[in-house]
């Protein structure tokens, strides 16, 4: 597990460590010139652009779904038409994305808290952790506009 220097943020990946650092500490975006959209990496920016103002997008050659990124077409034929399921080995918990299994193994089996940087309260999951963190920004947002 890989740790931020300057708060508690964990990851696995070194890549989400550097993005968590330039994004959080480091204030750095990406601005789109066509519209107020910015994003933390440059990759994001990019897709962005393709699929909003370009309006690229990948259809299911099985049915009616499309989506803007090649990764999440991949992810659907896998998970929709192949059946496509990571097992726990440790319990029944089945998820459709690797990720997710990972995600349950650390915090249903190891106990991995998510803890916010800004005022240290806890979450079981990233996506709740990411949501929480919103209220710190749209705060600050408000302080600096009034």
């Amino acid at each position: 597990m890989l740790g931020c220097d300057e708060c508690d943020y964990k990851t696995q990946r070194n890549d989400r460590l550097n993005e968590h650092k330039r994004m959080i500490h480091q204030g750095v975006r990406y601005s789109c010139e066509l519209c107020d959209y910015s994003a933390s990496r440059q990759d994001k920016l990019t897709q962005h652009r393709n699929s909003v103002h370009i309006g690229i997008r990948y259809p299911c050659d099985l049915c009616q779904f499309s989506s803007t990124r090649k990764d999440k077409l991949k992810q659907h034929v896998q998970t929709v038409h192949e059946k496509l399921r990571y097992h726990c080995s440790l319990c029944n918990h089945q998820v459709t994305r690797r990720d997710k299994l990972n995600e349950h193994m650390q915090v249903v089996h190891q106990g991995l808290k998510f803890k916010c940087d800004v005022c240290n309260e806890e979450y079981n999951r990233p996506a709740a952790l990411k949501k929480h963190k919103k209220i710190h920004v749209d705060f600050e947002f408000l302080i600096n506009t009034n």
